[in-house]
């Protein structure tokens, strides 16, 4: 499970944005660059550690240790 809630709390806004979670990676296919776009305006700059990578319709999302 992802450790930040508010990551969580964040991408439950977006039910288009489904997947299987594990502990710091998350990928997500098929994600319109329209939904990346909106994912990005909500998380905004308050994920320090966060890095979020998108190409032809996957999305990556990685938790970095700090």
């Amino acid at each position: 499970m992802l450790r930040n809630p508010l990551l969580i709390e964040k991408l439950n806004d977006h039910p288009e944005l489904v997947s299987e979670q594990t502990d710091q990676h998350y990928t997500i296919t098929s994600v319109s660059w329209r939904a990346y776009e909106a994912l990005l305006s909500d998380l905004g700059d308050d994920f320090l550690g966060l890095r979020v990578h998108y190409l032809e319709g996957t999305l990556e999302i990685t938790m970095q240790c700090r």
